[in-house]
């Protein structure tokens, strides 16, 4: 008979065995927990610092929300980091800009018929004939300032800088700015600005002579007009500062050939942890290389394969000039897909066994709190860790105020080093998979538990009352 003590009392024992095997997932974090790790380089001693993400670290990352990367300090202990979209910070350049100064007003200049302005084919003014100008170019209502903005349409601009003609003492003029692109048509940039200049001692002045536009200039012609005139004053140069932002420069990440039989073909799978990505490029030792090649992708090893693009890849020298084009945009084609497939023409002389094929993602930073001692080491890699601790992310996000992050000091990474190894990136059970299987190991205790109540309770007879 099957004794249901001894077997509940196993289950029982079974399942506190298992939770204690299992509690190993709420351990303390170490960085052999992890694949491999690069030592981060900071120099200063400042609170935060921040460090882009090489290819090679996307190869071992197993999660798609980067959760298994970590952060430790000389003590092993994890500090606080943030993954961020990388903020280029912008540079500022100073440019002159060519004026011309008329004596009409600018709801007048397209209507006026004793002004001509000679304009080229991109809209740059050529040059202005006012019949009604005089040689007195300072401040007055009717004197105002044709400016050719061709140059900057759809720049960010931060401000005009003005200089003026040597005055005397202190005084302060309100100015407007307008803007157009017909010359007939004029709408208001910013409202009336003021510009100063105020005398201080021993000859030296201050100038307030900036104004602020801090956007997008989407119209060919500016124009300055005196609004509240206190000094007479006559500009000699009009300056623009410009915000330039240089592209973000992508990371490549090597990706392998797993058909290593095949001469045209290269068959390769997209890192797992990368969402997509838009750009391949090549490298090989072939001499003048001419290939010209199909480009296909599937979602699971099951479905047919989808075709991308055509396109070719060159390095040639003709005429003593160098030729070269080895990477080819996937034209806004989403990169999602898994399994990826290159077939190269025959004609071409390249094969698949001597071309290399990286792709091209937009690079990550890890924003980091400088806590403990140093060096701080980038830890990464790992199947078992699928968490983020939303709390320390959360801190260090709300930081992040006038872009903040962009202005951090950039830190390096050594070169990378082993930590755990390739075992920690091997397929093993998750978290809630031992969740499912210790809850069902419980539950076929209380299952057995009750259908031993049941047996007891049928076993019990009731006592049978004697007749008096």
């Amino acid at each position: 008979m099957l004794n249901y003590k001894n077997l509940l009392v196993k289950i029982i024992i079974g399942c506190c065995i298992f939770s204690i095997s299992t509690c190993g997932i709420a351990k303390t974090i170490s960085p052999l927990d992890f694949s491999y790790g690069a030592t981060i380089n900071t120099v200063g001693n400042d609170a935060l610092y921040k460090v882009t993400l090489p290819g090679s670290v996307y190869k071992y990352l197993m999660h798609k929300d980067y959760s298994d990367i970590r952060v430790f300090n000389a003590n092993n202990e994890i500090v606080p980091s943030l993954l961020l979209d990388p903020q280029p910070v912008p540079s500022e350049q100073k440019l002159e800009l060519p004026f011309f100064v008329i004596n009409t007003a600018p709801e007048s200049v397209g209507d006026n018929l004793s002004m001509f302005v000679a304009r080229n084919g991109q809209g740059a003014i050529l040059y202005v004939k006012d019949e009604a100008n005089t040689n007195n170019h300072s401040a007055n209502a009717n004197v105002h300032y044709l400016i050719d903005a061709s140059s900057l349409k759809q720049k960010t601009v931060s401000s005009l800088l003005l200089s003026w003609q040597n005055t005397q003492g202190s005084w302060v003029n309100g100015i407007k700015l307008y803007a157009s692109d017909d010359l007939q048509h004029w709408v208001d940039v910013a409202p009336t600005t003021s510009v100063a200049q105020f005398e201080r001692g021993g000859g030296a002045n201050v100038l307030h002579n900036s104004i602020e536009i801090n956007g997008i200039i989407k119209h060919h012609y500016l124009m300055l007009a005196w609004d509240v005139i206190n000094q007479p004053v006559t500009i000699t140069n009009i300056m623009v500062k410009v915000i330039n932002t240089a592209p973000v420069e992508l990371q490549w990440i090597d990706v392998k050939n797993t058909a290593t039989n095949s001469d045209s073909e290269y068959f390769f799978e997209k890192p797992t942890a990368l969402e997509a990505f838009n750009l391949l490029k090549f490298s090989t030792d072939a001499k003048n290389l001419l290939a010209k090649m199909k480009v296909f992708s599937r979602a699971t090893s099951e479905q047919s394969w989808i075709f991308e693009r055509e396109d070719s890849i060159y390095d040639l020298s003709l005429d003593g000039q160098k030729i070269t084009k080895l990477d080819s945009q996937l034209n806004g084609i989403s990169g999602k897909n898994r399994y990826w497939k290159v077939v190269f023409d025959q004609s071409s002389n390249v094969s698949a066994k001597n071309v290399q094929i990286a792709v091209g993602v937009s690079p990550k930073q890890v924003v980091f709190a400088a806590q403990g001692a140093a060096p701080f080491v980038l830890a990464y890699g790992a199947t078992r860790i699928n968490y983020l601790d939303e709390a320390a992310t959360n801190a260090l996000r709300q930081l992040n105020h006038d872009g903040y992050f962009a202005k951090l000091p950039l830190a390096t990474l050594a070169k990378p080093h082993v930590l755990g190894g390739e075992k920690v990136i091997k397929p093993t059970y998750t978290q809630r998979s031992y969740l499912f299987i210790y809850w069902g190991l419980m539950l076929a205790g209380i299952v057995i538990l009750s259908y031993m109540a049941f047996s007891i309770v049928k076993q019990i007879k009731p006592k049978k009352t004697l007749p008096r």
